[in-house]
């Protein structure tokens, strides 16, 4: 089994492992925390998302695209990160109160200033994990992500059990930010550098900008939503929406942090050795979507069941805005590999265009949209996931040189599983009214036809997933 397919395999189980852990964790607190509760604690953790994606500087993205690196590369990678990552965490714990004024809620302060702890150490356990990944060390990457993270199920818990409320959940975050550095540590490669230089870092800093910025706005255009709904709205508004676009964003981050950790090391390694990338992004588009595009339109369908099954009745309100928001969610990951092959290729320009755009679109779509309810901002943020589609699949035509028809035809399988399984899934609605049948009712009828739907298409048309899914796990051999 090559390293790739080694790497791929650690991340995949790694992933769903994590998933699970979160989902205890979200399922837990939408329990025990009211609506009000988490969308104050919604609105502080949207702002530091703002800035938290700035602290890498694209050092991580850095660190494993470089085809040769020494020693001075990782210190400098390291100088650079703990400027920023210290700038902004003092950002954050200047700009707190003023933050907590403006947006009139009590406790955002004090919110912001632990969340703010993990800008100090962020640095190290970054430049790790990013060694770790250019050196296909995925084996130890798990090991050190899941044990910070049960660790912060266990503390989040805990303080919620003791009457914290919504601080329970920063202080889960500010601990494991510290336990990651030990973890680190433990297994730490052996070019792992823990003390900074302050040279040598224009040239990092000239490839990180564009990186940073592009990830800023794509990241803005996620939050965006909380920040404006929060600011015209109500905290349980917030909430409500917020529920729905993390569903959706728990589906798809399940199928694709498994293998989004791998792609980038996967291209570089490739452009290294001087191999063409369009057969490898078009071969992992589609195996991606194979399973990604599926679920998401399953989802949408299914919705209410889903959400009551997770969260609880007094989510209901967020079911029909997750109808909505599945069809965002496959316009957003038809391209999801896109990010790794426009920094692999060098038009990290390109990639922050393209997410600015999108950035603006969905901040003025979310404010014009606000009179017309929740279900308007589900359907405007849709429509600039549309017009996002369309865009990268012009950047690849036009700057990339790639043939759109051979992508089309690589897509072709994966359309007519997606038509099977979202039919199995209507046809299900049809048999089992999902707003009034037990849960478990509509879940015994829904899974074995969907099931069913999506392993015979596979079949049916010779979906090269099948195999690959053999090798990974070594049922066959070459």
């Amino acid at each position: 089994m090559s390293k790739v397919r080694k790497a791929l395999k650690f991340s995949i189980v790694a992933t769903y492992i994590a998933k699970i852990i979160n989902l205890i964790t979200v399922v837990v607190i939408a329990r025990i925390l009211t609506p009000e509760e988490l969308g104050v604690y919604a609105i502080a953790a949207a702002m530091v998302m703002v800035v938290d994606v700035l602290k890498s500087f694209g050092v991580s993205s850095y660190i494993i695209k470089k085809d040769e690196i020494v020693k001075d590369d990782i210190r400098s990678a390291l100088g650079l990160n703990v400027l920023i990552t210290s700038s902004l965490g003092l950002l954050i714990i200047v700009m707190a109160k003023p933050l907590e004024i403006y947006y009139e809620y009590n406790h955002i302060a004090e919110l912001l200033w632990l969340l703010s702890i993990s800008f100090f150490v962020s640095p190290f356990f970054g430049n790790g994990m990013a060694l770790l990944a250019r050196n296909f060390e995925f084996k130890s990457r798990v090991k050190v992500s899941l044990t910070s993270q049960v660790f912060e199920l266990i503390i989040t818990i805990t303080f919620i059990s003791m009457g914290f409320s919504y601080f329970s959940i920063a202080i889960g975050v500010a601990l494991k930010s510290l336990l990651q550095i030990v973890l680190i540590r433990l297994y730490q490669t052996k070019d792992m550098c823990w003390r900074p230089q302050f040279h040598g870092m224009s040239r990092i800093a000239k490839f990180g900008l564009f990186v940073t910025l592009s990830n800023l706005f794509e990241r803005l255009t996620l939050i965006s939503t909380d920040l404006i709904i929060g600011k015209l709205g109500t905290p349980s508004m917030v909430a409500y929406f917020s529920r729905g676009l993390g569903f959706i964003e728990f589906l798809t981050g399940t199928i694709t942090q498994g293998i989004s950790p791998v792609t980038m090391p996967f291209l570089a390694e490739k452009k290294r050795l001087g191999q063409a990338l369009e057969p490898a992004y078009y071969h992992a588009s589609k195996l991606l979507g194979a399973i990604l595009l599926p679920v998401l339109l399953v989802a949408g369908v299914a919705s209410y069941p889903v959400i009551i099954l997770f969260f609880g009745e007094q989510w209901v309100e967020s079911a029909s805005l997750v109808s909505t928001l599945c069809l965002w969610g496959v316009f957003r990951n038809i391209h999801a590999l896109s990010p790794s092959l426009l920094v692999t290729t060098g038009h990290e320009r390109h990639l922050f265009t393209r997410n600015l755009v999108l950035f603006i679109l969905t901040g003025f779509g979310v404010y014009l949209s606000f009179p017309f309810g929740l279900q308007g901002i589900a359907a405007a943020i849709t429509t600039v996931a549309f017009i996002g589609f369309v865009y990268t699949t012009l950047l690849l035509k036009f700057v990339l040189d790639f043939s759109l028809s051979k992508f089309v035809i690589s897509q072709v399988p994966n359309i007519i599983i997606c038509t099977a399984c979202y039919s199995s899934a209507y046809l299900s609605s049809q048999l089992i009214d999902f707003e009034k049948a037990p849960i478990l009712l509509s879940f015994s009828v829904l899974i074995p036809l969907v099931t069913l739907a999506w392993l015979l298409t596979l079949w049916l048309t010779k979906h090269t997933l099948l195999h690959e899914l053999k090798r990974m796990f070594g049922i066959v051999h070459t």
